[in-house]
């Protein structure tokens, strides 16, 4: 999906921003379809509605979550990184 970017305009990401959202999907990282830490929510602060937000993990973890404005470029990479069973690495990787 290497055309999921097409500069920085309104509805597309950075380049910085392309590169941190393909490598946490490609690590621990999840979008949701429904709407981590700060250095993330500076990275992404154009497109985030609420500010990070602290909840406990496993143990003495703590995870970090914010919600992003509804946007078609989130949708598609929530489209390429998931199949209808759950995370998955995209063709384009292997």
């Amino acid at each position: 999906m290497n055309d999921i970017l097409r500069g920085n305009t309104v509805g597309s990401l950075t380049q910085t921003q392309h590169a941190i959202l393909v490598g946490s999907m490609l690590g621990d990282g999840t979008l949701r379809r429904q709407g981590n830490r700060q250095a993330l929510y500076e990275v992404f602060r154009d497109l985030v509605i609420t500010p990070p937000k602290p909840r406990l993990g496993n143990g003495s973890r703590v995870a970090y979550r914010f919600t992003t404005r509804s946007l078609s470029i989130l949708s598609n990479y929530h489209q390429w990184f998931y199949a209808p069973k759950g995370k998955i690495i995209p063709d384009d990787f292997r």
